[in-house]
């Protein structure tokens, strides 16, 4: 999670197994995080998604909203 430019919150790595058998493939990413840790504002948050054996690499961003 970001809070301007400042990384105020990371959470540890997961290794996302197998994706749906969908056609668009979907794959889920069980992670938590505690969001009573935050401040109330608005929030980047960022999934960073590697793949070490083609060597590549993937990012999503979406605006987040902590309210009290």
């Amino acid at each position: 999670f970001y809070h301007g430019q400042d990384k105020v919150l990371e959470s540890q790595p997961i290794q996302a197994s197998r994706p749906f058998g969908n056609r668009l493939k979907t794959l889920p990413l069980p992670f938590e995080i505690k969001l009573d840790t935050l401040t109330p504002g608005e929030y980047e948050c960022q999934v960073s998604a590697l793949n070490p054996l083609a060597n590549k690499v993937a990012f999503w961003r979406a605006r987040i909203l902590v309210v009290q």
